[in-house]
């Protein structure tokens, strides 16, 4: 019996633990070249939720200005939970924006809802987590929280291909 509780644990402690996919993409994007950091993804059935999130920074063709953005994907199973708040684990409130939500998908009696949400974040945020994990809780009006932690080799990879972005158009300047 204990065998078959631990077994059980360790199986829906597994579902839990984002798996991630290395990659780094530089697409042009107007005036700006996005830099799509890799995914994360977790897929907690038990809990009837799954998400995927990564790391999106825009680098000015112009001016090298460096903007952030967290985005992360939502799925789950029921009514809609309108997460609205994101919190980082200093306590400090973060802007939180409704890229988009997908209402219902009903297929043999499971409806799906489906929420995109960007978090902006600082370069100052991004410094300080290259060697540590950054932990933001994403609030629902349901009361319902979802945890999104960006692991340092994410913040790592994607400060690494801004560095050799810009230092490769700065040596095409001189």
């Amino acid at each position: 019996m204990k065998c078959s509780v631990i077994a059980i644990l360790l199986f829906l402690l597994a579902a839990c633990v984002p798996s991630q996919q290395q990659h780094v993409t530089l697409k042009p994007a107007g005036t700006d070249i996005e830099i799509d950091g890799w995914d994360s993804r977790t897929d907690n059935r038990p809990s009837g939720m799954s998400s995927d999130w990564r790391l999106k920074s825009y680098i000015n063709k112009n001016t090298l200005a460096v903007n952030h953005q967290l985005y992360v994907t939502l799925l789950y199973n029921g009514d809609q939970k309108y997460f609205y708040r994101a919190i980082n684990e200093d306590g400090r409130k973060m802007p939180l924006i409704k890229l988009h939500t997908m209402g219902k998908d009903c297929r043999l009696a499971r409806c799906e809802v489906s929420e995109y949400i960007g978090v902006p974040l600082t370069d100052r945020d991004m410094q300080r987590h290259m060697h540590s994990y950054y932990s933001i809780t994403l609030i629902a009006k349901t009361g319902d929280t979802f945890i999104v932690t960006v692991s340092p080799q994410m913040v790592q990879m994607q400060m690494d291909a801004i560095a050799r972005y810009i230092q490769s158009r700065r040596e095409l300047e001189h």
